[in-house]
């Protein structure tokens, strides 16, 4: 038998939307201080990706990509973006 509650969507989007704001200036606030020029250095073209996630998919030039999970900073998605992908990302 399932004793969890029950949430309506409504009440579990909230929950994430809460979830959400709670955590994504904290992280953000982390990047900067790692990387004061954070912003600036993806407008410059700038990928934080490792070289063996580039090697693995090769050139990407043009190719239409999904980032269905691009965390709160969309580093992935900005990089695979200055490399040359079509990105979208939600």
């Amino acid at each position: 038998m399932n004793d969890r509650p029950k949430f309506s969507q409504e009440d579990h989007l909230e929950m994430v939307k809460n979830a959400w704001n709670a955590y994504q200036p904290s992280y953000m606030e982390f990047n900067l201080k790692a990387r004061p020029d954070y912003y600036q250095f993806f407008v410059n073209g700038g990928v934080s990706l490792d070289d063996y996630e580039i090697e693995l998919l090769g050139d990407i030039h043009r190719l239409k990509l999904l980032d269905t999970s691009c965390a709160c900073d969309a580093s992935q998605a900005l990089s695979w973006l200055n490399l040359g992908a079509d990105v979208t990302a939600i």
